[in-house]
C-alpha cells in the first residue's frame, strides 16, 4: 500500500468514487473478457516483472511465444474498452532526464511539446499510488508526476477491476500506444513536481 505523501492537489475521496463509476460502466467489458484476456491481465500484474516481456513485443516485436500471446490478449482486452467519461488519472516517472531529458528544474520549457509514447501505458486514479509507488527511487533528473486528462471514448483495460484483487488499492487503467500527449503547465507546489499532460 502507498505511504503517506504530502502536497497532492485535488480531493482524497475522488479516485475511489471514479473507481466505483468504473467499475460499474466496466460490467459489460468484464463479462465479455475471454480466459486469455484475464489471464493476460494478470500476467502483466505479477510480481515477476512478466510486464517487461509483455511490453517488449509490442514496442519491439521481440518475445517468445508466451510473451506473444499474452501481448495479443491484452491489447485484445485494452481495446474491447472505452471510458464513460472523461477521467483524471495519474503516472510517476522516476527520471525527468531519461523522459525528456532535461531535470525537474526546466520543465516549464516543455510546455506545448507532443510525447508519443508506444507500448501499453499504464496510469492510476490515485496520485498518491503513484507517487509511492512509482516515483521511488527518484532517479537521474528527478521525478515526475503527470497529471494526465484522458477524454471519454479512449480504450482502456479497467485493470482494478479484472486483475488481482490484492492490487485493488492501485485503481489501474491501461492503455495502448502510440498515444501523444501534450504537455502543459509544470506545478512545483508539493513534494513531486506536477506536469499537467492530455491526451490528443
Amino acid at each position: 500500500m502507498p505511504s503517506a505523501t504530502h502536497g497532492l492537489p485535488g480531493d482524497r475521496a475522488r479516485p475511489r468514487r471514479m473507481a466505483a463509476l468504473l467499475d460499474q460502466a466496466y460490467q459489460p467489458w468484464l463479462a465479455r473478457l475471454s480466459d486469455a484476456e484475464r489471464a493476460a491481465i494478470h500476467a502483466w500484474q505479477s510480481l515477476d516483472r512478466r510486464y517487461r516481456s509483455i511490453q517488449a513485443v509490442v514496442r519491439d516485436g521481440a518475445g517468445d511465444d508466451a510473451a506473444l500471446a499474452e501481448a495479443s490478449a491484452l491489447a485484445n482486452a485494452v481495446l474491447a474498452g472505452e471510458l464513460p467519461q472523461d477521467v483524471e488519472a495519474w503516472r510517476g516517472i522516476r527520471s525527468c532526464q531519461n523522459v525528456f531529458g532535461v531535470g525537474i528544474n526546466s520543465l516549464p520549457t516543455l510546455r506545448g511539446e507532443v510525447l508519443t509514447l508506444d507500448g501499453f501505458f499504464a496510469v492510476t486514479l490515485d496520485p498518491r499510488v503513484a507517487v509511492a509507488e512509482f516515483t521511488r527511487p527518484p532517479l537521474p533528473g528527478g521525478p515526475v508526476l503527470f497529471r494526465i486528462r484522458l477524454p471519454a471514448g479512449v480504450h482502456a483495460a479497467w485493470i482494478s477491476l479484472a486483475g488481482d484483487s490484492a492490487l485493488r488499492y492501485q485503481r489501474e487503467l491501461l492503455l495502448i500506444g502510440p498515444i501523444a500527449l501534450r504537455i502543459g503547465a509544470a506545478s512545483y507546489a508539493g513534494e513531486v513536481p506536477i506536469l499537467e499532460v492530455e491526451v490528443v
